[in-house]
C-alpha cells in the first residue's frame, strides 16, 4: 500500500482519572504520522467497530466517540503502540493484567514546555481489552469526572466530545477534531439509537434496575424487579450488537426483561363471559411466556404461560374489540399471542365411520370399531376416564399428547365418546384421531 508522511506535532494528552494516563507517544524513527489509504482505513474499522460497540454498549457511550479517538490517538491502528502486540489504542499507560511496553513519549509543563521521557504503556491482547479499558475510564474513572460523555447527559456525539475537551487531553482542538473525524467518516451511524416514547410494559424476568444504561455489572443497583411487575418505559438505547436498555419509571433496564401489554381497560362484567370450549396454543416468542393476568386488562398476577404450550379455555369475553380467554379461575390471557388448535364449536364427527347395524347397550347406541386416538387436553391439564359416556369419574386420568387403543365410540350427552376398554370412557372433545 502506497503512503507518504506528514510532519505534525505531538500532542500531549493527559488523564485525570485513577492513576491513568494517557499521552500520544513519539515516533521512535521519525516525528511523523502517516496519512493512511482507504484500504487501511476500512481495514481497521473491520476490527475497531464491533470492539467499540461491545465497549460503548458496557459502558453506556457514544461508538463514534470511542472510534475517533482510536484513529486520532493510533492514527488508525498504524502507531507502534498500536500495533501487534500491543494493540494500545488510546496511550494509556500502566500495564494490563502484567503486561506493558515502554516507548518514548511527549509530555508536557508549564515550566518545560513540551520535553520527552521513558515510560510504560498497557499491552493490551486485542483491539477489545483496549475499548473495554478506554470505556471503563469514561464511565468510571475519578467519580463520574467524565461524566458529560455518558450517552444518558450528552444529546449528540458532538456534547461527548465537548466534555473531553479539556479533561482528556489539553490540545485546545481536541473536541474539534474528533468531531472532523466522526463527520468526515460517518461514524454516527455506528451510534445507538435512542427513542423517546410513553409506554407500559411488564417484567417477564428477574431483572436488575441501574441508575444509567449500562450492564448490570458496571452500574450502581438501585433495585431488583420480578416477573408480573408493571413498568412506564419513557426512552429506549439501542446499540447496534444488540443491547437495548430501557428508562422506566424506576430505573434503566435491559428491555430484554420487559414484554407488551394492552393498555388498562375497564373492569368487565364476568356475566357478560361466553361459555366456550376451546384448546388454544401459545403463540409468542421461543423461550418466553405470556403474562396471565387476574381479570381481562387488569392485575398481572404474576404467571406466565410459555411459548408453544397448549391451554383449555372454557370462557371468552371482548372488551373494546379485543378479545380475552379464561384458562382459570381469575387467570386470563391476551387472545392475540395465541392460536385455536380445537373448537367444539367447530368440531366434526368422529373420522371413524360406524357400521350400518350399532349395537345397543343399556339404551345407548354404541359402535364397536377399534382405532387409535390421541390425547390433547393441554399442557398440565390431565383428561378424565368414566365408567359410561357422560357416566361418572373412575379417578383414572390420561396425560396429554398420550395415545390409547379404543374400541367403541357412543354418542351422549350431545357428545361423541370411545371406550377404551371395559367400563372405561373419554369425551371425544379432548382426543383425535390420525
Amino acid at each position: 500500500m502506497n503512503r507518504s508522511t506528514i510532519t505534525s506535532a505531538v500532542t500531549a494528552i493527559l488523564i485525570a482519572g485513577a492513576g491513568i494516563s494517557v499521552d500520544n507517544i513519539l515516533n521512535t524513527n521519525s516525528q511523523t504520522h502517516q496519512v493512511v489509504d482507504a484500504t487501511t482505513q476500512q481495514e481497521f474499522l473491520n476490527k475497531a467497530i464491533p470492539a467499540a460497540t461491545k465497549a460503548s454498549s458496557k459502558y453506556g457511550t457514544y461508538t463514534s466517540v470511542m472510534l475517533a479517538q482510536a484513529i486520532l490517538e493510533s492514527n488508525w491502528g498504524n502507531s507502534q503502540l498500536a500495533q501487534e502486540p500491543n494493540n494500545n489504542l488510546f496511550g494509556i499507560k500502566g500495564s494490563y493484567q502484567g503486561n506493558s511496553v515502554s516507548f518514548s513519549t511527549s509530555e508536557f509543563s508549564d515550566d518545560n514546555g513540551y520535553y520527552t521521557v521513558d515510560a510504560n504503556f498497557r499491552k493490551y491482547p486485542t483491539y477489545h481489552e483496549s475499548f473495554d479499558d478506554n470505556g471503563n475510564l469514561l464511565r468510571n474513572g475519578l467519580n463520574g469526572y467524565y461524566s458529560d460523555t455518558w450517552i444518558e447527559n450528552a444529546q449528540s456525539s458532538s456534547d461527548a466530545t465537548n466534555g473531553l475537551q479539556g479533561k482528556y487531553a489539553t490540545a485546545p482542538d481536541y473536541a474539534q477534531s474528533l468531531n472532523k473525524i466522526i463527520s468526515q467518516y460517518d461514524l454516527t451511524k455506528y451510534d445507538p439509537k435512542i427513542t423517546s416514547v410513553n409506554e407500559r410494559k411488564v417484567i417477564q424476568k428477574t431483572c436488575s434496575v441501574t441508575s444509567a444504561p449500562v450492564e448490570s455489572s458496571v452500574g450502581k443497583l438501585v433495585k431488583t424487579l420480578h416477573r408480573g411487575d408493571v413498568v412506564d418505559v419513557t426512552k429506549y438505547i439501542a446499540y447496534g450488537n444488540g443491547v437495548k436498555y430501557a428508562l422506566t419509571n424506576y430505573g434503566w433496564i435491559d428491555a430484554i426483561a420487559i414484554v407488551p401489554i394492552v393498555s388498562q381497560a375497564p373492569v368487565a362484567r364476568m356475566s357478560d363471559a361466553s361459555v366456550v370450549n376451546k384448546i388454544v396454543k401459545i403463540n409468542y416468542i421461543p423461550k418466553y411466556g405470556i403474562a396471565v393476568w387476574q381479570k381481562p386488562a387488569h392485575h398481572v398476577v404474576g404467571k406466565y404461560l410459555a411459548h408453544g404450550t397448549s391451554w383449555r379455555v372454557d370462557r371468552q369475553i371482548s372488551i373494546n374489540n379485543h378479545l380475552w380467554y379464561r384458562v382459570g379461575t381469575n387467570q386470563w390471557i391476551d387472545s392475540q399471542y395465541t392460536i385455536v388448535t380445537y373448537d367444539s364449536k367447530k368440531v366434526a364427527e368422529p373420522k371413524t365411520q360406524a357400521p350400518a347395524s350399532p349395537v345397543s347397550s343399556a339404551g345407548r347406541k354404541e359402535v364397536a370399531i377399534r382405532g387409535i386416538v390421541t390425547v390433547s387436553c393441554g399442557n398440565y391439564q390431565k383428561l378424565a376416564v368414566v365408567d359410561a359416556p357422560a357416566g361418572k369419574l373412575t379417578g383414572k386420568k390420561l396425560a396429554n399428547n398420550t395415545r390409547w387403543r379404543f374400541f367403541k365410540i357412543a354418542k351422549a350427552d350431545g357428545h361423541f365418546w370411545y371406550n377404551l376398554g371395559g367400563n372405561q370412557w373419554v369425551i371425544a372433545d379432548y382426543v383425535y384421531e390420525k
